[in-house]
């Protein structure tokens, strides 16, 4: 499929974490199994992501005219939530800068970053971006 190539911030949601733990006193994440990385700044990154848009392949898959929400899940589970699975109005979806990112920075993805696919959607919150796709949804 064609690809196409997307400048996008990416700033982890641990960022700051250190700063919870000094203003409330105690740690973010209470489980007692998990340790915490206690980031305080910096985990930002200006990467140049390519892969295929999102809009690509709704439309080489038949998406419906009716089709509402995409909802990309994630191969990984949240012990407390279950499978991670985000609905994105139908327009973002569309958006010829959603894409199923396949390299960063020139490069196919590292594991750490979520090899062989990660979903980019530039200019949301990162919890959109959902690392390690498995599948997607559209609904109606």
């Amino acid at each position: 499929m064609p690809r196409r190539t997307v400048p996008a911030l990416l700033g982890c949601v641990g960022n700051h974490r250190s700063l919870f733990k000094q203003a409330m006193g105690e740690k973010l994440d209470k489980r007692l199994q998990v340790i915490e990385l206690m980031w305080a700044l910096g985990a930002v990154g200006l990467v140049e992501w390519r892969g295929t848009p999102l809009s690509d392949v709704l439309e080489s898959e038949g998406a419906k005219k009716a089709a509402i929400h995409v909802s990309p899940k994630d191969s990984e589970t949240d012990s407390r939530e279950g499978e991670i699975k985000i609905p994105m109005p139908i327009a973002k979806a569309m958006d010829e800068d959603t894409i199923f990112a396949l390299e960063m920075n020139g490069e196919p993805l590292p594991p750490d970053n979520s090899y062989s696919v990660r979903f980019i959607i530039p200019r949301w919150i990162g919890a959109y971006r959902i690392e390690w796709v498995k599948e997607f949804q559209v609904s109606t």
